[in-house]
């Protein structure tokens, strides 16, 4: 595995996807000859859930809508032991996903083609936001059940975790829509106490979610104070600026140059696969 480097070699990045997105991504590092250090920023914990109907899913026309695999898979533990509820949701028309993974999650996961559910091509709220299938202008308006179908349709089931998403359901509120939002899991940001002593080692710090983000700089600051002593000629903005960050939202971004960090020690990936992962951390570590 990547992540067992020597001690003095160089890490080119630290990897804190998620799983099973991290360990994809730490043997695609491994197969480019990329050194990393692989450590998941946050865990998932699944949640009791006390404000979801799962009847919903008769609602043929009610629109739902999957912020990542992790909402797929907590999504899967509750239906899939309920033969009735997991036929509903194999047949049913309205399944989004915010990008190409999670919706190949979901299709796997309820075994449909990937094809029977709506995701963007640019893998984020903005992009899940932008299908045409989310303007509110969809309606076939020509049934007799017109109120009926009128509620229905603008109904949205936002599948997340306890936090974020943030901008999905806003926007959706502006449209007309009726927006719940089902919390199946929650995040532990981790402290990254396995590598207080390679920090320096590292060249990349790749932040994929607010989330991440923040449990990294606060990794950070925690090595800062306590090797304060050592850093007497450097102030916190100074340390916190030795790394390059590579992220994938402008959200991220703005969160990081909040802490201090410079707008040139930050790059945005296009695309959250790991093939434009790859090639931004081979052209940041040239």
């Amino acid at each position: 595995m990547s992540a067992l480097v020597e001690p003095a070699t160089k890490i080119h990045v630290l990897n804190t996807r998620p799983a099973p997105m991290g360990e994809e991504l730490d043997a695609t590092l491994s197969k480019a000859n990329l050194s990393s250090i692989y450590i998941p920023g946050v865990g998932i914990e699944l949640t009791h859930e006390q404000n979801i109907d799962l009847q919903i899913l008769r609602c043929l026309r009610t629109k739902f809508i999957f912020v990542s695999r992790n909402a797929v898979d907590a999504f899967y533990q509750i239906i899939k032991s309920d033969r009735k509820l997991f036929s509903l949701a194999q047949k049913h028309k309205q399944f989004f996903a915010v990008g190409e993974g999670t919706a190949s999650q979901l299709a796997q996961t309820l075994n449909r083609n990937i094809d029977s559910i709506y995701y963007p091509k640019q893998s984020d709220s903005e992009g899940l936001l932008a299908l045409s299938q989310l303007s509110n202008e969809q309606m076939d308006m020509s049934s007799d059940n017109r109120e009926e179908q009128a509620v229905d349709s603008e109904r949205v089931i936002i599948v997340k975790g306890d936090n974020g998403r943030e901008l999905i359901k806003s926007s959706l509120l502006k449209r007309g829509y009726t927006v719940s939002e089902w919390s199946l899991y929650k995040r532990i940001q981790n402290t990254f106490s396995t590598i207080s002593n390679q920090w320096q080692k590292i060249s990349i710090l790749l932040a994929t979610s607010v989330d991440i983000a923040e449990a990294i700089v606060q990794a950070l600051i925690t090595n800062y104070n306590e090797h304060h002593t050592d850093n007497l000629s450097l102030s916190r903005n100074e340390f916190l600026n030795r790394w390059q960050w590579l992220v994938f939202s402008q959200r991220i971004k703005l969160y990081l140059l909040a802490q201090g960090i410079e707008d040139s020690q930050i790059y945005i990936c296009e695309q959250m696969n790991n093939s434009s992962i790859i090639n931004s951390i081979q052209r940041l570590a040239k």
